[in-house]
């Protein structure tokens, strides 16, 4: 045999220790997170990072040692060839099942820990009998007709939207809106004009507020250039369903504090209007632990018994600030930016607290629910996203 030659060995104590301790140092480090920031783990995702680790070790298995380790190598495997063998076969494997059931078990515990929400009052003698099955309520201003139209069309192929006939509402705040050729170009059943005031959020308040009597069993409040709409329609085909009460289609996973509001976007409730209205709908104060589900870019599908399951004037009242050219929604001392009656800087409170007052305040939901450019994966249910109406929620 050549003094040159270099075995090929089966493994090495220098990358058997590296490969222990990176996956010790990695398990306890996801295990740590997991603890602290509630998730839910998939099984696809904890067999995939199995099968990862397990990768890692076969190919640490057949590393070939460098010369200057030959002699080293050669000597250590005469004594740990079999021992290495039966590491690899059993003790790995064994390790992995472990933290696999501890990664499932603790996942399920933080997910668990989250204190369940407060009963939702619905609306239980509401009537929807001679009502809308379905509303589509669009909030529009001078967007291109086609465009509603397109998205109008896309949206009835939705799974569950191809099963019924939703009833179209246009709103236009378009002072020279002609309603007839309006109508005609949109394919909407029916045409309102309205003041330029308040926003999206005005539009949709507006509707609430007039048609309390005549709410649809659900309705979809969406603008007339919809946000992230290659990512939005998916949303809806997987998640909207008869029992849905209030789905919101921006952003997800975002909560804060009850009594002292922000986001990442420098949005902050100067007005201190969430904890006032968590009074008013659950009359009861806010506590330091008490966490709110955050709502974005003013789209949501919410239930006639959900929107009324909270006073009438709740709504009149968050209307008249929203619509308003001064007052209290305009006191320069909270407003920051721009602000006006047809843009004022209150709407951005108003798309953030439709959740609050959908009384959809389930923590699950915003741990569980993907973002939109995920969408629902193979092991996601319709609850993930959304406060239910029926028994399931």
């Amino acid at each position: 045999m050549s003094a040159e030659y270099v075995p090929r060995c089966r493994s090495s104590p220098e990358l058997a220790t590296q490969f222990l301790a990176s996956l010790s140092s990695n398990l306890i480090l996801l295990l740590l997170s997991v603890y602290l920031f509630p998730v839910v783990l998939s099984g696809v995702q904890v067999t995939a990072y199995l099968v990862s680790v397990l990768a890692q070790a076969r190919l640490s298995q057949t590393a070939t040692p460098t010369a200057s380790s030959n002699q080293q190598t050669s000597a250590w495997l005469l004594f740990t060839r079999k021992p290495t063998k039966s590491l690899t076969f059993w003790i790995f494997p064994a390790l992995l099942v472990v933290f696999g059931s501890i990664l499932y078990s603790v996942s399920d515990n933080t997910i668990g820990s989250i204190q369940a929400p407060f009963p939702s009052a619905l609306d239980h003698t509401y009537d929807s009998t001679n009502n809308s099955r379905f509303d589509i309520v669009i909030s529009m201003y001078t967007e291109s007709p086609e465009s509603v139209k397109t998205m109008i069309e896309s949206l009835k192929t939705t799974s569950f939207l191809q099963t019924i006939t939703p009833n179209v509402i246009v709103y236009t705040k378009d002072p020279h809106a002609n309603l007839e050729l309006l109508k005609s170009s949109t394919g909407a059943d029916t045409i309102y004009q309205l003041e330029n005031l308040g926003r999206e959020g005005g539009t949709y308040l507006h509707h609430i507020v007039s048609k309390w009597d005549n709410l649809a069993e659900q309705t979809l409040f969406i603008q007339a250039h919809a946000h992230n709409i290659r990512e939005l329609l998916p949303r809806i085909n997987d998640y909207l369903v008869a029992g849905t009460g209030m789905l919101s289609l921006g952003f997800t996973g975002v909560t804060c504090d009850c009594n002292s509001c922000t986001d990442r976007w420098g949005w902050e409730d100067k007005w201190e209007v969430i904890p006032r209205l968590y009074e008013k709908i659950y009359d009861k104060t806010c506590d330091d632990n008490t966490q709110v589900l955050m709502s974005y870019k003013g789209q949501f599908v919410a239930s006639g018994r959900r929107i009324r399951g909270i006073s009438k004037a709740i709504y009149e009242d968050l209307l008249a600030a929203i619509a308003s050219r001064d007052g209290w929604s305009h006191d320069a001392h909270y407003v920051i930016g721009p602000d006006s009656g047809d843009n004022p800087y209150f709407g951005f409170t108003v798309e953030r607290i439709w959740g609050l007052l959908m009384q959809c305040t389930d923590l699950r939901v915003a741990y569980r629910c993907p973002s939109l450019l995920s969408g629902m994966g193979r092991a996601g249910k319709v609850e993930d996203c959304q406060c239910l109406d029926d028994v399931r929620e």
